[in-house]
């Protein structure tokens, strides 16, 4: 079981992953902007972050930055998502940051729940129950779209 910090300034991006998520036994902290992360990843140690880039206040590449730069926080894993910024800068940005993964949207359910337990798959070996993509209740099939100006919104196909 991974403590995830879930970082977005939408409320729907924070459902959804809890939604995705908790059915794998993972918990959640959530911040809506970079420095609410970055007191909260002080206050309480999150196993993983999962940061949308494009927020309020501070964007998640500068929170990214910052948890690098701090010897306490640096190996914190995480996970950027972004619908509105090109892929391809962030990706170099994830690079050079040591960011574990990127979700480009449109992005199926599944490849999320995919990535996670990926970035996860080492803090979690010794259960192997936490590498099921399968939630125990119910069978995701469904894609996420991050909609046009950055409004989060998801649409279950």
């Amino acid at each position: 079981m991974a403590k995830i910090l879930i970082v977005d300034d939408h409320l729907y991006s924070h459902e959804l992953l809890e939604v995705l998520l908790a059915p794998h036994g993972h918990t959640f902290l959530h911040a809506y902007d970079g420095e609410e992360a970055l007191a909260t990843v002080h206050s309480t140690p999150p196993d993983l972050v999962i940061a949308d880039i494009a927020m309020p206040h501070m964007d998640g590449c500068e929170l990214v930055r910052r948890l690098r730069s701090n010897p306490t926080t640096a190996a914190i894993k995480v996970i950027l998502s972004s619908a509105t910024v090109a892929i391809e800068p962030i990706q170099q940005f994830a690079d050079l940051y040591n960011v574990q993964a990127v979700f480009a949207v449109p992005i199926t359910t599944e490849e999320i729940i995919r990535q996670v337990h990926t970035v996860l798959a080492p803090s979690i070996e010794g259960d192997p129950s936490m590498l099921n993509l399968e939630p125990s209740s119910t069978k995701l099939n469904s894609t996420l779209l991050l909609s046009i100006v950055g409004l989060a919104a998801f649409t279950v196909l």
